[in-house]
């Protein structure tokens, strides 16, 4: 039982340690993960964990404010809030219970479409559970780092009304 309660720490730990430095020419590029669809894994996966350094970990500047934002953190703390906003209660429970649907390539090799969906809870009599889909469009630079993240859809939209 021990070991089981340990295994969401063991596989953090593991997706930490992908993001390490590389060296090419001499010179010191952060590389983050392997590729661009293993990045988008620890990514969401620290969205899912509320594990702030993990996802600063897969950004190439360090800073989520500044990926949200494309560079600017004031609009990026925006979209984060956003992110984080229930979809349907104006002052409902705030955060992302997300995880990756499916990531879609572009012409562009450093860009992805990811589309993740979001679980939340509708407090009504009957406590029910609905899932949402919001696609963003995901820029990557050297070692497989997020650039910039901007959302596609302007709001979350729900599956199966």
């Amino acid at each position: 039982m021990k070991y089981i309660r340990m295994l969401p720490l063991l596989a953090t730990a593991v997706l930490v340690s992908a993001c390490a430095t590389v060296h090419v020419n001499g010179n010191s590029v952060h590389q983050c993960t392997d590729s661009p669809k293993s990045t988008v894994a620890a990514f969401v996966q620290g969205i899912a964990d509320f594990h702030l350094r993990l996802i600063e970990s897969m950004t190439e500047g360090g800073s989520v404010l500044e990926a949200f934002g494309n560079g600017d953190k004031r609009r990026g703390k925006k979209v984060i809030d956003e992110l984080l906003a229930h979809p349907e209660l104006l002052d409902g429970k705030k955060g992302c219970a997300c995880k990756e649907l499916r990531t879609q390539d572009t012409a562009d090799p450093k860009e992805k479409i990811v589309v993740m969906k979001r679980t939340v809870l509708v407090d009504n009599d009957d406590d029910e559970m609905r899932d949402y889909q919001r696609a963003f469009l995901v820029r990557f630079g050297s070692g497989n780092c997020v650039l910039w993240i901007t959302p596609i859809d302007p709001h979350w939209v729900r599956l199966h009304p």
